[in-house]
């Protein structure tokens, strides 16, 4: 069985390596490794990750 529930900020180191992997996983035949890396290092930096996953939960509080 899956067990699914929101990100929590405690969350964001495993967040981080899940969506770094996925673009050197990716992109790795598309991109050379010095963009892809400065794509993770731009978007997947600890303190955006947990920004992004304070602002998220914060709008679907609306919702629920």
């Amino acid at each position: 069985m899956i067990y699914m529930r929101r990100a929590e900020t405690k969350d964001a180191a495993d967040i981080i390596s899940i969506c770094s992997s996925g673009w050197r996983v990716t992109y790795h035949n598309l991109y050379p490794s010095t963009y892809i890396e400065e794509v993770i290092k731009e978007f997947y930096c600890k303190e955006k990750v947990i920004h992004d996953i304070s602002r998220l939960s914060l709008h679907l509080r609306r919702f629920l």
